[in-house]
């Protein structure tokens, strides 16, 4: 019992490192994308 709640924990806290990580990926698109749709002076 107590392997598997410290593999569950583990297994959150990846999944909330993955989730930082997508969303400054998505920033960084949306950052971008914004950067592409201004016109060039």
């Amino acid at each position: 019992m107590k392997y598997t709640m410290g593999t569950k924990l583990t297994n959150i806290s990846v999944d909330m490192n993955n989730v930082k990580k997508l969303c400054k990926i998505n920033e960084y698109k949306g950052e971008q994308i914004v950067y592409k749709k201004q016109p060039k002076s």
